[in-house]
């Protein structure tokens, strides 16, 4: 039975392993195969000789009984770790899904010595792992590299769960659960320009093309970690602080064998602002022009974009211009600490019509605080001006408008969490005020949005929501039944205090709870903060980077 075929997939006799682990992503075979921190993961723990990594995905990975391995087809009860990476709050009930339909206890304390110990990570439950923390036995708090050593290395060398997760509380960047609500600082690699972080060379390549990730074949490669500019709203920016900018001829090189060993033609930069990097259009020049390949830049913003850079983009094949105004007024946007007025969103997109874009693609966020009708309305006002420009013809723009998801760990962890009712009402007026042939327009289901709020802010209890929802059907009707039973946990998150604890206070991830109240209130007074730059003084994280 084949699930997938694929190429640069490992397969090892497990009779030989001393340690068998199941990466599990909570959502599509797509999704999980486009996202650069499972082949991380996959290749740092198949290179050692004794253990072994498999996966398992939500379409693909579950039989009648139980979801099993995509590599051997093994039932992932049967493996001695399940590590699940997670990115998006609303796939928590796909690891409550897994777990079940494979046999395996929810909750971490009715799991025995001879059930799979269920780790945790990801930029969410970094931020905030708490809703999760009753599942888990393990929540990796930062990024990955020194935790999944520190497992290899300790799990080898204890002789019981208990054993091994004694050894891990109290180290950097794991977060135990079992012993109660305990400081965890978070773990971070303190090399400014990257070159200890894992670079996968070879990485897992799908052979059919239903199953191609969403960018295509391509060969992925992370450029930086962090941006450091600041926006309030951005959990990314907050928990990967400092930025950090990968070595230059380390990325070339990277390059240059990685699309040999995939057989790809294709570059992916993974990056919160990929033109940041202070060899970027360097980089650039060498994909697109010396190597003639295909590039493909997930996230861009107008600030770090000019003519040179658009053509490069262009010719790197790339036909689709996408930028996040956020807002469409620029005292909001300043705000959001997004110091790009719309005047230079206007001559970007103008240039990017010159150049040979012809198709825009914008992020909005609505229910930002403070926002008026006036704010709304300039939307599309906004999108007529870039109309105007050269897309005005059916289909040209695809907007993306979301309700503002209020994140742990962020300046606007304290915004008053608005009814879901008042997210309907937005999203119908939005939708009638941008009704156009020129305007493709998605919104997110507003109950799936307030469902997020709350995964977003939850606290313990949470869990309990979760399950019922699962309980229920994992519908939207079964999170409306779930709420209703469980209604005093939103009650709980609808607005905090600043002097109010907070579930992830004891999650130190560098910056301070009274930092992040400074920001808070600069934003009552729409005033901006510089960008993070190495050596500034606002946290102490620069003084640790090696």
């Amino acid at each position: 039975m084949t699930l997938v075929r694929e190429a640069n997939i490992i397969v090892k006799d497990h009779r030989k392993m001393d340690l068998k682990v199941v990466i599990a992503y909570p959502s599509t075979y797509r999704a999980a195969i486009s996202t650069l921190s499972i082949h991380m993961l996959y290749y740092y723990l198949n290179s050692y000789e004794n253990v072994v990594a498999e996966r398992t995905v939500l379409d693909l990975g579950r039989i009648s009984t139980s979801y099993i391995s995509l590599e051997s087809k093994i039932p992932i009860k049967k493996y001695d770790m399940i590590l699940f990476s997670v990115h998006y709050e609303l796939d928590y009930i796909n690891i409550v899904d897994i777990l079940y339909n494979s046999g395996i206890p929810l909750y971490s304390k009715s799991r025995g010595g001879k059930d799979p110990i269920i780790i945790i990570g990801g930029p969410t439950v970094t931020a905030n792992p708490e809703p999760l923390a009753e599942l888990a036995d393990i929540i990796v708090i930062g990024e990955m590299e020194q935790p999944l050593e520190t497992i290899v290395n300790e799990y080898l060398s204890s002789h019981s769960k208990r054993d091994f997760l004694d050894r891990l509380v109290g180290k950097e960047g794991f977060y135990i659960p079992s012993y109660g609500r305990h400081y965890v600082r978070k773990s971070w690699v303190k090399d400014s320009t990257l070159k200890s972080a894992i670079t996968p060379i070879e990485q897992i390549q799908p052979l059919e093309e239903k199953y191609y990730p969403i960018y295509g074949r391509a060969y992925l490669i992370e450029i930086s970690r962090g941006c450091g500019f600041g926006c309030r709203f951005c959990l990314l920016d907050y928990i990967s602080r400092p930025p950090r900018y990968k070595d230059y001829k380390l990325i070339l090189n990277s390059i240059s064998e990685g699309i040999i060993r995939n057989n790809v033609d294709k570059v992916v930069l993974v990056s919160s602002s990929p033109l940041s990097h202070p060899k970027a259009k360097l980089i650039l020049k060498y994909i697109v022009d010396e190597l003639q390949l295909q590039l493909s830049i997930p996230s861009l913003r107008a600030d770090t974009l000019d003519e040179e850079v658009l053509h490069l983009i262009h010719r790197g094949g790339q036909k689709t211009l996408t930028l996040a105004p956020e807002v469409a007024v620029d005292k909001l946007r300043m705000a959001l600490n997004k110091k790009i007025p719309n005047t230079l969103f206007f001559n970007v997109v103008k240039c990017a019509w010159n150049t040979g874009f012809r198709k825009l693609k914008l992020y909005f966020l609505f229910n930002v605080p403070g926002e008026t009708k006036n704010d709304l309305n300039a939307i599309p006002k906004v999108i007529s001006k870039l109309a105007k420009i050269g897309y005005n013809y059916t289909g040209a723009i695809h907007v993306t408008l979301n309700p503002l998801i209020p994140k742990a760990q962020t300046p606007l962890q304290w915004m008053p969490l608005p009814s879901l009712e008042e997210i309907r009402y937005k999203s119908k007026y939005l939708k009638s005020i941008l009704r156009s042939n020129i305007v493709k327009l998605d919104i997110l289901n507003p109950k799936l949005s307030y469902i997020q709020m709350v995964l977003s802010l939850g606290d313990r209890n949470t869990l309990k929501l979760i399950t019922k929802w699962f309980t229920y059907g994992k519908g939207l009707s079964g999170w409306s039944r779930a709420l209703r039973e469980e209604g005093t946990l939103v009650k709980n998150i609808i607005k905090r205090r600043l002097d109010e604890p907070l579930p992830w206070d004891h999650i130190d991830l560098g910056l301070g709870k009274e930092y992040l109240k400074i920001e808070w209130d600069l934003y009552s007074k729409c005033e901006t903060t510089p960008p993070c730059t190495t050596g500034c003084s606002r946290c102490k994280l620069c003084g640790e980077l090696g």
